[in-house]
């Protein structure tokens, strides 16, 4: 059977968006959080090293993120890791474009929106 058919006995391969490993059950400290925005920085940096002088520092984007964090409910059906990732995202691409940063909590109305819709 092939795989990509969906017809394997195992199931369906997963869509784009579902969950492979559940990561929240992982214990995951706020440093970790941290520490991914800064490597989401890095490979942003390594992409389009030409907006390195108008990009977000490490230490806003920690501060940022970390506002970001301290918002999400405990049982949201969201996970934190995709509130970290799309709200450093939407950090990055803000500040390489010369706009300035939407306040933490209207960042993160905006993300939840936005993962809500997908």
């Amino acid at each position: 059977m092939h795989f990509l058919s969906g017809s394997d006995v195992r199931g369906p391969a997963p869509r784009a968006l579902d969950r492979v490993w559940n990561l929240d059950a992982l214990q995951i400290s706020p440093h970790d959080f941290l520490n991914a925005a800064s490597k989401i920085r890095g490979i942003y940096l390594t992409a389009l090293p030409e907006v390195a002088d108008g990009l977000i520092s490490d230490d806003a984007l920690h501060e940022y993120v970390t506002k970001l964090v301290a918002q999400h409910p405990a049982f949201s059906p969201v996970s934190k890791w995709r509130v970290v990732v799309s709200g450093t995202v939407g950090a990055l691409v803000s500040s390489a474009e010369g706009e300035p940063l939407r306040p933490p909590d209207q960042a993160y109305e905006d993300v939840m929106a936005r993962l809500r819709g997908q």
